[in-house]
C-alpha cells in the first residue's frame, strides 16, 4: 500500500501520460463501515490488494478507515466486477465491512480535483445505503485534443495549397493538426519532422523529384510503429493497376489527380472520425 502522501502526485502524473498512452483508469475509494472496534487496517489492505492486479494501486488516506484504489486500464464495469468479489471475499472470510465510490477517468483534461470530489460523493451515496455498496459518479470534463501530424509531399505548389486548406477548414471536435508540406522525397526523408510518437497523416504524390513516392512509402512501413503512419497517395495515374500497386506497398487510400476536393475531403474526415 502506498503511502498517502504520494496519492496526488501519482494521479497527476498519470493525467499528464494519458494522451501518449491513451488509456482510461477508474479510482475507487473504499471505507470500512461503522466499525465496532478499530478493525485491523493492515489486515483489511492486504485482502484488499491480494484482488489487485500489477497495474493497479492502494493508497492510504487522511481518514484512518479509507483507501484510495486506482484501478488501471479499467472502466466502471470492470470495476464493478472486481467489487464483487473482493466483498464475496470479505462477507465470507472477515468481520469488516466495506463500501466504496468511484469514477472513471477518460480525459487528461481531468484534474485531481475533479477525480477526489466525484468519488467523494459517490461513497456518499453507497454510504446511504448500507455496507457491501459501489456507487459510480461520472467526471464532468471536456474531451482531450488530439494533435495529429500532417505532412503534405507533394511537388506542386497547387496541389500543396488545396490539401492545407481543405484541412484547416475541415471542423473535426478535439482535434488539431500540425501541418508542413515537402516539395520532394528527399527532404522530407531526411526530416525530424515524421520522428515522433504522433499519429501522422501523410498526402503523398506517386511521383516526385529525386525520390519517388514509392521509395518513401517503403521507408515508412519499414520503420518502428509503421502503424501510425496513415497515408493517401496523390497517383498520376487513374487505373487499378496502380490502386492496387500503391496499397500493396502500404498506402492506406489511393486518389488519382485531378482529384475532387470533396471527395478527398469526405475520406479524411471518415478517416479522422474512426482515429477520434
Amino acid at each position: 500500500m502506498y503511502h498517502k502522501e504520494l496519492l496526488t502526485s501519482f494521479l497527476q502524473w498519470k493525467l499528464a501520460d494519458m494522451p501518449r498512452v491513451r488509456t482510461k483508469f477508474t479510482v475507487v475509494a473504499i471505507e470500512i463501515c461503522e466499525p465496532n472496534e478499530l478493525p485491523a487496517l493492515q489486515h483489511t489492505s492486504k485482502l484488499i490488494a491480494s484482488h489487485l492486479r500489477n497495474t493497479d494501486y492502494l493508497f492510504a488516506t487522511e481518514e484512518p478507515l479509507r483507501f484510495i484504489a486506482v484501478l488501471m486500464h479499467t472502466g466502471f464495469l470492470e470495476a464493478e466486477y472486481l467489487f464483487q468479489r473482493i466483498y464475496t471475499d470479505f462477507q465470507t472470510s472477515s468481520q469488516v465491512q466495506l463500501t466504496a465510490g468511484m469514477t472513471e477517468v477518460v480525459y487528461s483534461t481531468t484534474t485531481c480535483e475533479d477525480i477526489l470530489g466525484a468519488i467523494s460523493v459517490a461513497l456518499t451515496l453507497a454510504q446511504d445505503k448500507g455496507p457491501f455498496q459501489l456507487r459510480a459518479v461520472p467526471v464532468a470534463t471536456l474531451p482531450d485534443v488530439s494533435s495529429i501530424k500532417v505532412s503534405i509531399i507533394e511537388d506542386s505548389p497547387i496541389a500543396q495549397s488545396i490539401i492545407t486548406n481543405m484541412l484547416e477548414n475541415l471542423t473535426m471536435p478535439h482535434m488539431e493538426f500540425q501541418i508542413r508540406s515537402f516539395h520532394d522525397g528527399a527532404s522530407f526523408a531526411e526530416s525530424d519532422w515524421h520522428h515522433s510518437g504522433h499519429t501522422q497523416l501523410i498526402f503523398l504524390s506517386d511521383i516526385l523529384p529525386q525520390r519517388d513516392g514509392i521509395e518513401v512509402l517503403r521507408d515508412l512501413r519499414s520503420m518502428p510503429n509503421a502503424s501510425k503512419y496513415i497515408v493517401i497517395m496523390l497517383g498520376s495515374r487513374n487505373t487499378e493497376h496502380m490502386t492496387i500497386y500503391s496499397m500493396e506497398h502500404g498506402a492506406d487510400y489511393y486518389i488519382a489527380k485531378p482529384f475532387s476536393i470533396k471527395l478527398l475531403e469526405a475520406k479524411v474526415k471518415r478517416l479522422l472520425e474512426r482515429l477520434n
